[in-house]
C-alpha cells in the first residue's frame, strides 16, 4: 500500500499540470485613474466568447501595476489587460471601435481588427514573469 500510494505521489508531483507561481508586470500605465483588469484565457473558444478562466482587478499604479499569479497550470496561455480609468468595468472605444482607454494583449500584439487568439498565445512558466505594455 505504501508503495502505491509513493508511486502516485510521485505520478502527481511530476505531470504536465505543475502550478505556476509567477507575476504579470503591465508596464507604461499612463495614470493611477480606476482599474487595471487582466483576463487569462485558456484556448479559442474561450477567447472568442469572452469567457476567461482566471479575471482579476487591482487598482492602478502609473508606470506599473502588477499581478501575482498562484494556482495557475503551466502552459499555453491569452492574455488580455485594460485600463478601467473610469470604474464602468468595460474597455471604452471611441469612433471605429478604437479602444480610448489603454489596453494589452500577451505576445504584444496589437489587433488591426477582432483580435486574433493564435496570435495572443503565450507560454506560463513557473517563476517567470510576464511582462505587458499597455498601449494608449
Amino acid at each position: 500500500m505504501v508503495k502505491y500510494l509513493i508511486i502516485l505521489l510521485f505520478l502527481v508531483s511530476t505531470s504536465k499540470f505543475v502550478y505556476s507561481h509567477a507575476s504579470i508586470y503591465i508596464e507604461d500605465v499612463a495614470n493611477n485613474d480606476g482599474y487595471i483588469e487582466i483576463s487569462i484565457y485558456k484556448n479559442k473558444d474561450s477567447f472568442i466568447n469572452n469567457k476567461p478562466f482566471y479575471n482579476a482587478r487591482k487598482v492602478a499604479t502609473t508606470g506599473q501595476t502588477i499581478f501575482p499569479l498562484k494556482d495557475i497550470h503551466e502552459g499555453e496561455i491569452s492574455i488580455f489587460v485594460y485600463h478601467d480609468e473610469n470604474h464602468d468595468k468595460k474597455l471604452n472605444t471611441s469612433f471605429f471601435w478604437i479602444p480610448s482607454e489603454g489596453f494589452s494583449y500577451s505576445n504584444s500584439y496589437i489587433p488591426k481588427g477582432r483580435p486574433n487568439f493564435e496570435e495572443t498565445i503565450t507560454y506560463l512558466n513557473h517563476g517567470t514573469p510576464m511582462y505587458l505594455k499597455m498601449n494608449y
